[in-house]
């Protein structure tokens, strides 16, 4: 049984798969499997990968006849794994040489879920941190359902190990529907199930940043109800698992974040899509009762400016998208100086 098995999804990558391969091919640590899954790419992925995997059989590629997209490719290479352990890459990015040997060694001492750091690589081969460390927690086992600031983890998951039987027993799984955001989506369902998680400060993936990978126009809207969609996954598990505030928390935390980012989107004209997300939210909302329990404890806005920004948000039906974002933005700054609805 392989230590480690990497699963990567493959598409429309033959420019920078090699070298996110011969990443993986370098390690100082060796005793691992790569899950390849060819996702009916239009371009040279196919020989690409054909000739890896004759110079190496720990290379392991499954082709599919037609585009299934990213989630479906993962979920057959998890299925296909046999290591003890699984992290996540995608095609176009990097491994530093001690990525996989770190978080190994991490998971054989401890016998806990390892999650590291990025950089991220532009492309004129600047690298940039991209900080999602908890300082308090450094190299201590922690459980991350005791404490409500880990809902920052639910993110980026290729910065983890992850051991595969827990992610088989849980039937933990990508939606294969999402063609984006589906990292949240998949961490939704691991956040709760994990015993012992130790964060390391140690680089473990660089994101190469390209022109070609950024998120075309048509897929703007879809971004942003899947972060909403994930949300929705996230309180699902969170009643499951009796951690109601847990759910409240993190749905506040992305209203905010997603309809602020917005704001800034100059690329994507949303005004008739905005409806549609709306709408969306305070389903989710209603079937949660998410407004009116946080609403009526003045104790508990601070900490859910995401739903004082939904309950202002409402208020604004006429305008362009910027308008009514700008002029709720404006009542939330209200509420944050006076503390007063």
């Amino acid at each position: 049984m392989p230590a480690v098995s990497v699963i990567i999804p493959v598409y429309n990558v033959e420019k920078q798969l090699g070298r996110c391969l011969d990443s993986i091919l370098s390690q100082n640590f060796q005793d691992y499997e790569i899950l390849c899954v060819n996702d009916a790419s239009p371009d040279n992925c196919a020989g690409i990968l054909e000739e890896y995997s004759a110079r190496d059989p720990r290379i392991k590629v499954t082709h599919f006849p037609e585009n299934r997209g990213p989630g479906a490719a993962r979920n057959e290479a998890i299925r296909r794994a046999s290591g003890e352990t699984m992290v996540a890459c995608d095609p176009d990015d990097i491994l530093p040489e001690n990525s996989l040997g770190k978080r190994y060694a991490v998971w054989k001492k401890h016998g806990a879920v390892v999650r590291g750091q990025r950089l991220n690589l532009s492309g004129n081969g600047q690298l940039t941190a991209h900080q999602e460390y908890m300082p308090n927690y450094r190299g201590v086992a922690v459980t991350p359902s005791q404490d409500i600031r880990h809902l920052k983890l639910l993110v980026s998951h290729h910065l983890w190990l992850l051991p595969l039987e827990l992610i088989r027993k849980g039937k933990v799984e990508y939606n294969e529907s999402m063609r984006n955001a589906q990292d949240a989506w998949f961490m939704a369902q691991v956040f709760f199930k994990i015993p012992k998680l130790i964060w390391l400060e140690d680089v473990v993936y660089i994101l190469c940043v390209r022109p070609g990978s950024v998120t075309q126009r048509t897929l703007f809207l879809e971004y942003y109800v899947n972060r909403i969609k994930n949300s929705e996954k996230f309180y699902e598990e969170a009643v499951l698992y009796k951690k109601l505030p847990f759910g409240d928390k993190y749905f506040s935390d992305i209203i905010l974040s997603v309809f602020d980012s917005l704001r800034f989107d100059a690329s994507v004209d949303m005004d008739r899509g905005l409806d549609r997300l709306i709408q969306y939210t305070v389903g989710i909302s209603d079937r949660y009762s998410s407004m009116d329990r946080i609403l009526r404890n003045a104790d508990l806005l601070p900490q859910h400016l995401g739903l004082v920004f939904l309950h202002y948000l409402l208020r604004h039906n006429n305008g362009s998208l910027k308008y009514r974002l700008h002029r709720t933005m404006n009542d939330l700054g209200k509420f944050t100086a006076s503390g007063k609805l």
